[in-house]
């Protein structure tokens, strides 16, 4: 309800980190974020009590440019699935890569297999 939500102040505060980004994704809440080690993950009912889970794309990919952690995450949900865009910096002060990879929900936990081969089809919001 965008008209009358109101702050209900910090929702992580047990470490530094960037680009939080929130989503609904099999019955709960969502809040990924750059941990520059990895992508944290935090999981929620309701959307107020977070619980943390395990870390997601921390090791380096097989794929051409994916080498070492997955930053800056944003999570595209259609329907039943939800794919996960993220930088990584192969030659570090030289260039970043935008990558992406297909998020699983296995045992109330969010997994990502960045090396895993999918499909995905860009549909048009119209």
């Amino acid at each position: 309800d965008l008209y009358s939500w109101k702050v209900a102040g910090p929702v992580l505060t047990d470490f530094p980190h960037e680009a939080p980004n929130v989503f609904e994704w099999k019955g709960y809440y969502w809040i990924v974020v750059d941990m520059w080690k990895g992508i944290g993950v935090y999981r929620s009912d309701d959307g107020y009590k977070w619980a943390q889970c395990p870390n997601i794309l921390v090791e380096s990919g097989e794929r051409s440019g994916d080498k070492g952690h997955g930053d800056h995450p944003d999570v595209l949900v259609q329907g039943d699935r939800a794919f996960i865009f993220y930088f990584t910096y192969p030659e570090p002060g030289s260039r970043s890569v935008l990558q992406v990879a297909e998020l699983e929900f296995k045992n109330d936990q969010l997994v990502c297999d960045r090396n895993k081969i999918f499909d995905l089809k860009l549909k048009n919001p119209k």
